[in-house]
């Protein structure tokens, strides 16, 4: 897109349609970045493989999925003003999809902490405590 944006046709077709722009920052930043980044805390183990935390990334990667595909499809029915019945109830419900799936991988994460807790030494200091807490 930013390289398209040197031509002035194409330039007036990025820029001049919101939903365009709002497409290729979702893309960028939650298609990809959080994307890789919600991969790579489980290849390093920030998430134990339980089913609560697979489940919430199961339903936040498809709800990225389908949240990309409702803009999409709002940003090339833009290019030509056609409406879309029900977009942006369908936008709400791909959010609250993402926001379920980030969810469920926090109870799986505090879940973990609860267990950590059943395996501490009798005799564990007080600043040991706390940073355990902070975790």
């Amino acid at each position: 897109m930013q390289l398209g944006s040197t031509f002035p046709g194409l330039s007036d077709l990025a820029f001049g349609f919101r939903p365009i722009v709002i497409g290729y920052l979702h893309l960028v930043l939650l298609g990809v970045i959080t994307l890789f980044l919600l991969g790579y805390m489980f290849a390093q183990k920030y998430f134990i493989g339980n089913k609560t935390a697979m489940a919430g990334a199961f339903v936040f990667s498809g709800a990225v999925i389908f949240n990309e595909m409702l803009l999409m499809i709002q940003g090339v029915a833009a290019i030509t003003y056609t409406a879309i019945p029900f977009i942006n109830e369908l936008l709400l419900g791909a959010a609250i999809l993402l926001f379920a799936g980030a969810l469920l991988m926090v109870f799986a994460k505090g879940n973990m902490v609860k267990i950590k807790w059943l395996f501490l030494p009798e005799k564990i200091s007080q600043t040991t405590i706390n940073l355990i807490r902070i975790i």
